[in-house]
């Protein structure tokens, strides 16, 4: 297929491929739907949808700010991005979780005791992740009612908030008479598989959470049509309801939001990390996402093409069926790139721009070649590694080698896909450890949290971190996430590591500084980045960092009581 300007390096990529070897891809298949022949795909437009040429089988979701998700027929994608109103086009990607006495440490107790007594009252809690124990404890009242205003469940049929066209929303009401029903816990079709979901609402708004008489609104992310991993239009159609909602009842929000990808150049460039960046600002919210924990995964790669030959080994593990790697550069930089399989088998990649191919053995190297985007000043390189043969690509040592042709800055960023995702034995054997946050904690205005130890006050080295030589300021700060007890699916807690644990503790905080200030009157404004100067304002300093903001903390730890500013 004839390459699109409109479409981002990796649907091109997609759509030029067969549909068995793109199903061999977990990454190049996201978003298609063999049966109906139909991707859903995030597109940008100006003017309004109504102007759109598309067929009758095509459906949009629409969002606010000129985003919109789009589910259409593969044969009529070139057609629908020849409309002038349509400015970019994305394919979803992938997410997974950021995971596999703490209150106290972070400043909390003080400010939900007397005289300030903070509750979280008047507040929404949003928690956008894999659903919720809606029969728990922790998230029912003394009156045996639901602490739940409103549940959207992406996976499961019925009715969808509008103007969405996936999942069933559970009202308050509706969840109350199935709490009251001697049937309900048989019949209630919404179930938190995995227990995350439950653990991260516990944390921020459970009954012994920090914002412990906060509204939980909860987004189960995924789709009715069975895949493995919910995709990102799924988390941008959760935003717009949330914000959409608490909006409409005039109630400020936190949200938290505990997934992330690789997929990307890492500085807010994508459309989801513009659109989360742009919906932040449509409300009274804070929008508070973990960065992930692949500090020490070994997916990332950094450097700078001098005047020799860079050697990057990378090892894929045994039994991997799929694998991508990105390469992001400077536009003016030309590079001469070879890579060699474990069995020894090299090909020079071509620098023409567009898709090329490359047989190892049994494992295929598709290789796509983009140009910058009207949202992208970098060119990216893409990597797709498929078997064609068997189940399961060459594993191995592999070796990238890239030779300065003509070059002006140098400067590149590699990175294979999140560690929660693959084989943890598949990474480069030299890594780089800052620069390893996930989208969308890349957002700009977001706040990004990372975790730390409260028990020995040591950073995580788990913990996904930032790059301030490139301007990725990020995290703001950190919160407890080593060890973290709260409640578990069935009743009972469990203990989880990893950043989805700290950022329900900054989520949590939020709420109680949006009850003091917009709730009592005593900070209208007190959402958005203004609460994210607070807690900057109000983080710790901890042993071993001297430089702040910095890579590991951003501002330190979260320190709720400093944060609320009298």
């Amino acid at each position: 297929m004839e390459q699109d300007e409109k479409f981002e390096n990796q649907l091109n990529l997609a759509l030029d491929l067969s549909e068995e070897e793109r199903e061999k891809s977990e990454d190049l298949d996201a978003g298609y739907d063999k049966e109906t022949n139909q991707w859903e795909v995030i597109f940008r437009y100006s003017g309004t949808l109504d102007t759109i040429k598309r067929s009758e089988t095509t459906v949009i979701e629409p969002l606010s700010m000129g985003y919109a998700i789009a589910y259409i027929k593969e044969n009529e994608l070139d057609t629908f991005s020849r409309n002038e109103q349509v400015i970019f086009i994305e394919k979803p990607k992938n997410l997974l979780l950021n995971r596999q006495p703490t209150i106290a440490a972070s400043c909390i107790l003080s400010v939900k005791n007397p005289p300030l007594s903070l509750t979280g009252r008047g507040v929404f809690v949003a928690v956008i992740d894999t659903g919720i124990d809606i029969f728990h404890p922790d998230f029912i009242d003394d009156d045996g009612n639901t602490k739940i205003y409103e549940l959207w469940d992406q996976t499961v049929s019925g009715t969808p908030p509008s103007p969405f066209v996936n999942g069933n929303v559970y009202t308050r009401e509706e969840i109350n008479a199935v709490l009251h029903s001697e049937n309900g816990r048989r019949m209630f079709e919404s179930r938190d598989n995995s227990g995350h979901g439950t653990h991260v609402a516990s944390i921020c708004a459970g009954r012994n959470g920090v914002a412990s008489e906060a509204e939980l609104i909860v987004v189960k992310l995924g789709n009715t049509r069975e895949r493995e991993f919910p995709r990102t239009t799924q988390m941008m159609t959760a935003l717009q309801y949330v914000i959409s909602t608490a909006s409409k009842l005039t109630k400020p929000v936190a949200i938290n939001i505990s997934y992330g990808h690789n997929y990307g150049d890492h500085r807010g460039n994508s459309l989801l990390e513009t659109f989360v960046s742009q919906i932040a600002g449509q409300w009274k919210c804070s929008i508070c996402i973990g960065t992930g924990n692949e500090g020490n995964s070994g997916r990332h790669k950094q450097g700078k093409i001098a005047a020799k030959t860079e050697n990057i080994l990378f090892n894929i593990a045994p039994f991997e069926q799929n694998l991508n790697l990105q390469i992001w550069k400077d536009f003016v930089d030309t590079f001469q790139m070879v890579l060699i399989s474990p069995s020894g088998t090299r090909h020079e990649i071509t620098d023409q721009q567009g898709k090329s191919q490359y047989m190892y053995g049994n494992t295929m190297a598709f290789v796509y070649n983009g140009y910058p985007t009207p949202y992208n000043v970098r060119q990216e390189i893409y990597f797709s590694f498929i078997p064609m043969e068997g189940e399961y690509i060459e594993s191995g040592q592999w070796e990238l080698q890239i030779s300065p042709v003509d070059i002006r800055n140098g400067e590149y960023q590699m990175w294979l896909p999140v560690s929660a995702g693959s084989n943890q034995e598949t990474r480069f054997l030299e890594p780089d450890k800052v620069f390893t946050l996930t989208i969308p904690s890349t957002a700009r205005n977001v706040i990004s949290v990372g975790a730390y130890d409260v028990r020995y006050q040591t950073y995580a080295d788990f913990s996904g971190r930032g790059d301030q030589k490139f301007c990725v300021n990020k995290p703001d700060l950190v919160a407890p996430g080593v060890g973290i007890l709260a409640a578990a699916v069935g009743g009972g807690e469990s203990v989880l590591s990893g950043t989805s644990m700290a950022t329900p503790f900054v989520a949590g905080s939020a709420a109680l500084l949006m009850e003091w200030g917009i709730i009592r009157g005593n900070d209208p404004y007190l959402y958005g980045e203004r609460m994210k100067a607070y807690f900057h304002r109000g983080a710790r300093q901890m042993n071993g960092f001297r430089d702040y903001p910095n890579d590991e903390i951003g501002y330190g730890r979260l320190c709720a009581a400093e944060s609320l500013y009298q």
